[in-house]
């Protein structure tokens, strides 16, 4: 079914792969902070769902999608930057869950989306979240319903992007890559 009924609402469960990862560096109560965050995410009526999954796939949710490529990035990447890959498509934040992580995880979510505006070539874990979330949907590009022209758009602040942005060499290297693919993609005008 392609619904949100799809998922079990333990993290470690529906993403296992990522979870596995996970549960090489992160503490029992920081796994259980990000499963809160998740099942938080799968209330909130953001999470995504791809638009062609077939009922037999398997589909690695946005915020696994990113955290793998932090951990790509940086194999122990920081607890609140991880649980900032939950609320970078919330449109409300959560209720204070009395947890610094969290208060923190909130202020790096509302960073990253205010990184366009600004002109940065200091390195910090922040950058590595901005290029996994501009690779992650430039990954997905082909299937959203933008128009081409919106597409177009979207590639050309990405590659503007790439040549300021500090960040992981791996993330800019494929996000590069990422680009010129969908580049392909695209029919000319």
């Amino acid at each position: 079914m392609n619904d949100l009924t799809s998922f079990k609402g333990d993290f470690l469960v529906d993403a296992p792969a990522v979870g596995r990862k996970l549960t090489a560096f992160l503490s029992p109560t920081d796994l259980e902070l990000i499963n809160c965050s998740w099942q938080n995410y799968l209330r909130s009526g953001t999470a995504d769902l791809p638009a062609l999954k077939r009922d037999s796939s398997s589909f690695n949710p946005r915020p696994a999608r990113l955290i793998a490529l932090l951990i790509e990035a940086n194999p122990a990447p920081p607890l609140p930057l991880l649980l900032a890959t939950f609320l970078l498509d919330c449109e409300q934040y959560p209720e204070p869950a009395n947890s610094e992580e969290m208060d923190i995880a909130i202020e790096i979510s509302m960073e990253v989306r205010s990184v366009p505006d600004r002109q940065t070539t200091v390195d910090s874990p922040i950058n590595d979240l901005f290029l996994a979330d501009l690779l992650d949907k430039m990954r997905h590009l082909h299937q959203s319903e933008i128009s081409i022209r919106g597409k177009r758009d979207f590639i050309l602040r990405v590659k503007h992007i790439l040549e300021w942005l500090a960040g992981s060499y791996r993330l800019k290297e494929k996000l590069a890559h990422s680009l010129r693919q969908q580049g392909k993609l695209l029919p000319d005008e």
